[in-house]
């Protein structure tokens, strides 16, 4: 059987232009993009600002990849979204003193939160662990718990091999003396050996290749593991290099990489970065030149979104060209491979490419585009879970598909096409 979809395509620059770079989204926006989440297949932007991409939003916005939007009148109960969370597909805006909750149509205070602020979240166990000033509260969906009351404030907060990590410039949870980092596990909070040496504050616990990275005030030269940033392998603190230069107050994981950000990052391990960085395991990247702040206060938050990463904050400048408060980086130097949910060949491709899905095609939508928005409208041929997709008169330069499954939980598969004439 012989059908004709149209699908989304969009073009790329030629190849030999391509290969890692910033670019703008969109317009940007107006004042400090804080924070990013992905929800409902878009990017979910919040923070202090009032416009994105010129339309009036009020500390929310919505990306698609192309477009900026609002939803509804925006956030009016509040100064600055500091968190976006998705929650089994509910949309909540963590602030400044309030928590709002996304209905489809209109954002509204969720009933019984403590009214503070919400520095920092985890999800584990079907549970929104938020950190505090002086506490971390657990969320349900329904019922708030608190779980450890603290001497000061608590910052930042992840879960690693089972438990919850705090992080802040607390000394105490529960009156348990602690410095500035600790473990709930379940029951108890505890100390990570000798915790942060006469450090000032963690600003950031991030979990990536099966360790817990750490940063914030700290030194080498007081008997902490190495400077700004450590780690810990569930057992003892150990170094990353020789540290950072000055204090990184975000880390990401992405896409199988660490991502450290802050305003002031200067370099690290010995490679001079401008405000962000990332790592493999092995090498660090300064991610072509950086993103440079000026009066603002640099990168707040990065995320992953379709196969780039943003970055978010107050800066003006990403990878030498304006990018107001919020800035791309795609990589397009490698082929991704998925080979236990679809297949493409050849790849490299010069005529048809053909796609072998691993579910039935009826269940299926394909998509190809990019962030720009141009769209083509090719033809294709489908026998079965087969798909020959006619990429003859495609400029060369590579692109990126999508498939989604309609009766799974999989919403989203991806990989890159690199198409070139032989």
């Amino acid at each position: 059987m012989q059908k004709i979809f149209d699908f989304v395509f969009v073009l790329l620059l030629p190849f030999t232009c391509l290969s890692q770079q910033w670019s703008a989204v969109g317009t940007g926006c107006n004042d400090l993009a804080r924070t990013m989440c992905v929800w409902n297949d878009h990017l979910i932007v919040g923070g202090s600002f009032i416009s994105a991409g010129g339309l009036p939003v009020n500390l929310v916005a919505e990306w698609d990849g192309t477009n900026w939007s609002a939803l509804g009148n925006g956030i009016t109960n509040q100064t600055t979204i500091l968190n976006l969370i998705n929650f089994n597909g509910t949309l909540y805006a963590a602030g400044v003193e309030d928590l709002d909750v996304w209905d489809g149509s209109n954002w509204n205070s969720v009933p019984g939160n403590p009214h503070t602020d919400f520095y920092g979240f985890t999800i584990f166990n079907n549970k929104i662990y938020f950190a505090m000033p002086g506490a971390v509260w657990q969320f349900d969906g329904t019922t708030w718990t608190n779980i450890g009351t603290a001497n000061t404030n608590i910052y930042s907060i992840t879960h690693y091999k089972g438990d919850i990590y705090a992080g802040g410039d607390f000394t105490s949870i529960n009156s348990i003396p602690l410095s500035n980092i600790a473990k709930w596990d379940g029951s108890t909070w505890s100390s990570l050996g000798y915790g942060i040496l006469s450090g000032q504050l963690v600003d950031a616990v991030e979990t990536y290749d099966n360790e817990l990275y750490v940063s914030g005030l700290f030194t080498a030269s007081a008997g902490n593991a190495s400077d700004y940033l450590m780690k810990w392998d569930g057992s003892n603190w150990l170094s990353i290099g020789t540290g950072a230069y000055t204090r990184p107050w975000e880390l990401d994981s992405i896409y199988g990489k660490l991502y450290i950000g802050s305003g002031t990052l200067g370099g690290v391990n010995g490679l001079a970065v401008n405000g962000i960085a990332s790592f493999d395991g092995t090498n660090w990247d300064s991610l072509g030149s950086g993103i440079i702040s000026g009066a603002g206060i640099g990168i707040d938050k990065m995320i992953g979104f379709d196969n780039c990463v943003y970055a978010s904050g107050q800066f003006s400048i990403a990878g030498g060209s304006i990018a107001l408060n919020i800035a791309r980086y795609c990589d397009f130097t490698g082929i991704e491979t998925i080979s236990d949910q679809f297949s493409l060949s050849p790849n490299p491709v010069e005529n048809f490419l053909n796609i072998d899905l691993q579910s039935q095609p009826d269940n299926v939508s394909l998509f190809i585009y990019d962030a720009v928005g141009r769209r083509v409208f090719l033809p294709i041929e489908q026998n079965h879970q087969k798909i020959s997709l006619n990429a003859e008169n495609l400029p060369d330069g590579l692109y990126f598909i999508k498939i989604k499954n309609r009766n799974t939980s999989i919403e989203k598969i991806s990989k890159f096409i690199k198409v070139h004439s032989l």
